[in-house]
């Protein structure tokens, strides 16, 4: 069906459901609509939605379905996002960080196994293994590289041999630590930005010549980055012997630190960090 004559697109999730707000006079709703996997981005997604609404946490109520056409209706929550209101001067951040803390907790205590669908069947909660967090973490390849990517963007990491012309992305964190202090001189540049996976995207399309971090991260922090790292031509190591990252350790934490990009220009890196 066609609703963008009819109907305001809003942003999408990580997934193949599209969303359009519904306006009639001064009642608003949301249309999510999805022609591919249908079970699991309109039964399952429903739900969910339904089992966090039996626990007291708030999610979109299941107005209408018409399943045969590949919608459903759901409550509108409006447009005001956690961002908007962090932004505001006189936001009281402690108290939202405490909400926050509070609905995580009611997530670790939910039990159920199985709800009932708008079908009546029953969906059945998976079990959050190591192997659904690596496909969960797939969606940085499926989903949000293409959309910073451009089609005729060439997919290769930049190959620098010097590290005095390289630019390297790290973390701010880091950098407001000091931690990156000792190394301002051996590269051309030092720009720190967030997340992670962001920062081996950009480096994995040769926007930046090198991702590195002097901090321990958890391997499914990285694995989709360096999945890309890889398919670009490049590598990731360990920041502690220089090997190549593998994954589905026991020990997930990835100590003391990683970096990557092309691969001379990480051996040069390691060098450098791994002096001081």
């Amino acid at each position: 069906m066609n609703f963008e004559s009819k109907l305001a697109p809003i942003k999408a999730d990580a997934s193949f459901r599209k969303f359009y707000r519904k306006k009639i006079k001064k009642k608003s709703s949301i249309i999510v609509y999805a022609e591919k996997e249908k079970i699991q981005n309109l039964l399952n997604y429903d739900s969910v939605n339904k089992l966090l609404l039996q626990k007291n946490i708030n999610a979109p109520r299941l107005l209408s379905e018409n399943f045969n056409q590949n919608l459903i209706e759901i409550d509108d929550l409006g447009t005001k996002t956690i961002l908007d209101i962090l932004k505001k001067k006189n936001t009281n951040k402690l108290k939202i960080y405490k909400k926050i803390l509070v609905i995580l907790i009611k997530l670790q205590k939910i039990k159920l196994k199985k709800i009932k669908n708008f079908k009546k069947k029953f969906y059945k909660i998976p079990i959050y293994s190591n192997k659904l967090i690596f496909n969960e973490a797939n969606l940085f390849l499926d989903w949000y590289i293409p959309k910073i990517i451009n089609n005729n963007e060439k997919f290769k990491v930049s190959e620098k041999e010097r590290t005095t012309e390289m630019t390297i992305l790290n973390s701010r964190s880091e950098s407001r630590r000091g931690l990156w202090d000792p190394f301002k001189e051996n590269f051309k540049k030092l720009e720190p930005i967030g997340s992670v996976a962001y920062k081996m995207g950009l480096t994995a399309i040769g926007k930046a010549d090198v991702f590195a971090t002097l901090r321990p991260k958890n391997e499914w922090d990285v694995c989709a980055g360096v999945c890309l790292i890889n398919e670009a031509g490049g590598k990731a190591i360990n920041l502690k012997n220089g090997q190549e990252l593998n994954f589905n350790n026991e020990k997930t934490l990835i100590e003391p630190g990683i970096i990557a990009g092309y691969n001379l220009s990480v051996d040069k890196t390691f060098k450098v960090l791994s002096q001081k």
